[in-house]
C-alpha cells in the first residue's frame, strides 16, 4: 500500500487476452502468429506444443487448473460468454493521505528509495502551502 490504486474488475478480460496474444506471437510456430482476434468473435483455438499453460490444463489434478481455466475465454475451452461481477476497487495509500509520516513508517516497513523522496516531496510541498 505504498502507492494509491484502482482495479476495474473488467480489466481481468484484457489480462486474459494479453497473456493469449503474448503467447502466441513468442513460440517459433508460425502458425499461432497468423491467427486473429477479433472483437465479438470467439478466439481461435490453439495450442503452444510443450507449453507451460497446456501441461497445467492435461494434469486436471493440478491445483491451478481450475483457476487458470475460471471465467477464461482465451485460455482452455472456447467461452462464448465470460462473466465479470463487481465493479472496480479504488485504494488510497495512508502515505498519500499523511506523507509527513514516510520517515516514521520506514523504520517499520520497506519503502522503496523512489517512493519515500516522493512522499518528502508532497510532505515538503504541503507545509508550504501552510
Amino acid at each position: 500500500m505504498e502507492v494509491s490504486f484502482v482495479v476495474w474488475w473488467h480489466w481481468i478480460i484484457s489480462l486474459d487476452r494479453a497473456v493469449w496474444e503474448l503467447r502466441r506471437f513468442c513460440t517459433s510456430e508460425p502458425l499461432p502468429r497468423s491467427l486473429k482476434l477479433l472483437d465479438g468473435k470467439l478466439a481461435p483455438r490453439y495450442r503452444v506444443d510443450r507449453g507451460r499453460l497446456e501441461k497445467v490444463l492435461d494434469n486436471k489434478k493440478h491445483p491451478a487448473r481450475e483457476h487458470l481455466l475460471w471465467q477464461n475465454a482465451f485460455v482452455g475451452r472456447s467461452r462464448r460468454k465470460v462473466m465479470v461481477r463487481g465493479g472496480f476497487i479504488a485504494v488510497n495509500s495512508p502515505l498519500s493521505h499523511q506523507p509527513e509520516l514516510v520517515d516514521q513508517l520506514g523504520g517499520l516497513v520497506y519503502i522503496p528509495k523512489d517512493v519515500a523522496s516522493a512522499y518528502r516531496a508532497l510532505a515538503a510541498e504541503r507545509k508550504k502551502k501552510r
